[in-house]
């Protein structure tokens, strides 16, 4: 949802020298995370008095940070005391990302 704050003189009219800010909204996705970042463009569009319209772009690119990393746990059970004998081991992995 785009929301505008106050529109400084008259709704959707912009003097020479007036803004006007407003904010948007945007719920990061799976793909984004693996993609590293949300890259997001907004584009205005205005009719002056005279002439022809204009468009103005900006971008904003910004970064996920990640850490990817996995820890595993190791242990073991079993008596050896030949050859034959059986010695079990349990693994145990964690995403620690």
């Amino acid at each position: 949802d785009l929301v505008y704050a106050e529109w400084p003189g008259a709704p959707n009219v912009l003097a020479p020298g007036e803004s006007v800010t407003a904010t948007a909204t945007y719920t990061v996705t799976q793909a984004d995370v693996d993609a590293g970042s949300v890259e997001n463009t907004a584009t205005v569009s205005g009719t002056p008095p005279t002439g022809d319209p204009v468009d103005g772009t900006d971008t904003e690119v910004v970064p996920i940070d990640s850490d990817p990393s996995i820890e595993v746990v190791k242990s073991a059970s079993g008596e050896v005391a030949a050859a034959g004998d059986v010695v079990t081991y349990e693994f145990e992995a964690t995403n620690t990302g």
